[in-house]
């Protein structure tokens, strides 16, 4: 399997990059306009209806890696049409990708084109050139402050000796591996995070939608950063174990944060602002990059039956008791019963077979010829 990373190298070109964004972004839209009234999602079909029709003054690398982006974007609005109403898909935001063929690293210098014959150079650091020595780089993506490089290597899912059951909550992750130990990660601090962020922008009292705009966008990207630093550490100690992972397959949970489900307005909030998507991501490439096997399992159960003897519990507060003498705390509990659900079948499997060596997801477990 072909495993994927990237890493973002910072830059000071966004005056030069700038028709490059508008370019990109006049095309996407172009594209998908031409896509849906042709009811287009072909990637060679739209290549062949539209190329000639796009922007000149620009690269043609960018044409490709535009209209392939128009299609697979296309393609997903088409299935979510299907499922429920979606308004079509526009490009808004100063971004550009380029396939591994429209640009060059040589040495610490990577070479952009802008234009033909119009390039834009960017030094990369020592720690850039560490990560990208010896390993295949794909398509970049391009924004005003970061150049994004993903970089893979082909990784061989192996079959652990040990497994880590996984149980993960709206302000902790609680791991339980099969020693025994468990080990609990607090990620209160992204809720916390986020009610700044909301208390932020609903205490702004001017109107003037242009400074809440920029209010909003500004505490945005502070709660994201926190998120994501914090969802980060995390997976990283999970999968650098050697453990494989066991977690619960959450697929249709967001349904429970609809209006009319019996649910307060602050419950449905943290269940609809959870991110346990973006975790799920995380652990499943960087468990392949470890050549670690993930494994989806029914959370149904978990919570409520007791690990030892599988009887009912009894709640008492965010602690458990049984008639067993089982008294622990409620996370713990849980976690132990996916480790212990999960186990039943996974030493069962070589590392060739369906559930061991996927990437997991809040919806499903899927095989993973590319991680992003």
């Amino acid at each position: 399997m072909k495993a994927t990373k990237c890493v973002k190298v910072p830059h000071n070109e966004a005056d030069k990059v700038a028709c490059v964004f508008a370019g990109y972004r006049q095309m996407f839209n172009e594209g998908i306009r031409l896509g849906a009234e042709s009811n287009i999602t072909s990637k060679r079909r739209l290549y062949k209806s539209i190329y000639g029709k796009l922007e000149q003054d620009i690269h043609s690398h960018y044409k490709a890696s535009c209209i392939f982006h128009a299609a697979s974007t296309l393609k997903a609005w088409k299935t979510n049409l299907k499922k429920g109403h979606c308004n079509r898909p526009y490009l808004k935001k100063q971004v550009a990708k380029i396939t591994n063929q429209g640009y060059v690293i040589n040495g610490n210098i990577l070479r952009i084109p802008i234009r033909p014959k119009e390039y834009v150079y960017v030094t990369l650091n020592e720690h850039h050139l560490s990560k990208l020595a010896g390993r295949k780089t794909g398509e970049i993506t391009i924004t005003p402050e970061f150049i994004i490089i993903p970089y893979s290597k082909d990784k061989e899912i192996t079959k652990p000796a040990k497994w880590a059951g996984i149980d993960v909550n709206y302000d902790n992750i609680t791991v339980a591996y099969d020693d025994g130990t468990v080990k609990k990660f607090d990620t209160s601090p992204i809720r916390q995070a986020r009610q700044i962020m909301v208390g932020t922008v609903s205490n702004f009292k001017r109107r003037d939608h242009r400074v809440l705009k920029k209010i909003a966008s500004r505490a945005g990207k502070k709660y994201r950063n926190r998120q994501n630093a914090v969802l980060h550490k995390a997976s990283k100690e999970i999968t650098s174990t050697g453990h494989g992972i066991i977690c619960e397959d959450l697929k249709g949970i967001r349904k429970k944060g609809r209006r009319g489900n019996g649910r307060s307005k602050k419950a449905r909030r943290n269940l609809n602002t959870w991110p346990f998507y973006i975790l799920f991501s995380m652990i499943g490439y960087k468990a392949l990059w470890n050549c670690l096997p993930v494994i989806a399992i029914d959370p149904h159960g978990t919570s409520s039956k007791c690990s030892v003897c599988g009887k009912k519990l009894a709640e008492e507060g965010r602690m458990v008791r049984c008639m067993c003498g089982l008294y622990v705390d409620r996370d713990v509990n849980a976690s132990r019963n996916i480790l212990a659900k999960g186990a039943m079948f996974a030493p069962a499997r070589h590392a060739g077979e369906a559930m061991v060596g996927c990437a997991v997801t809040p919806s499903r477990c899927v095989s993973v010829p590319n991680i992003r």
